[in-house]
C-alpha cells in the first residue's frame, strides 16, 4: 500500500467526519485501482460538502472508471450547468466531453 494512501487512511480515522479528509481517502483509492471503495467514501465526502466541485468531479471520474458511464455524466453535467468556475472546471469540460452521450 503506497505511503499517501497510509497517510490519509490515518487521517481519515482521526477526522472522519471533515469531507476534505474522506476525499483526499477516497481520491488516492480511486488513483491506485480501489475504484469501489474509493467511490464510496468520494459519494460520502459529496453528500457532506456538496459546495465542493472538486469533490463532485472526483465521484464523476470514480464512476466513469467503474463503468458507470450515464451517472458519471449526470454529475458532471450537474456541476456544468451551475455556471461557476472552479478549479478543476477544465478537467470537467475534459471528462464530459470524453464520455459522450
Amino acid at each position: 500500500m503506497p505511503d499517501g494512501i497510509k497517510y490519509a487512511e490515518r487521517a481519515h480515522e482521526l477526522a472522519p467526519d471533515r469531507p476534505e479528509v474522506t476525499d483526499t481517502l477516497g481520491w488516492l483509492l480511486v488513483q491506485n485501482g480501489e475504484t469501489n471503495r474509493g467511490l464510496v467514501l468520494l459519494q460520502e465526502a459529496a453528500v457532506k460538502a456538496p459546495h465542493l466541485p472538486e469533490i463532485r468531479y472526483h465521484v464523476a471520474v470514480a464512476l466513469a472508471k467503474a463503468g458507470r458511464r450515464d451517472e458519471a455524466r449526470k454529475v458532471l453535467d450537474r456541476l456544468l450547468k451551475t455556471g461557476k468556475d472552479f478549479q478543476g472546471v477544465d478537467d470537467v469540460r475534459k471528462l464530459r466531453e470524453q464520455l459522450g452521450g
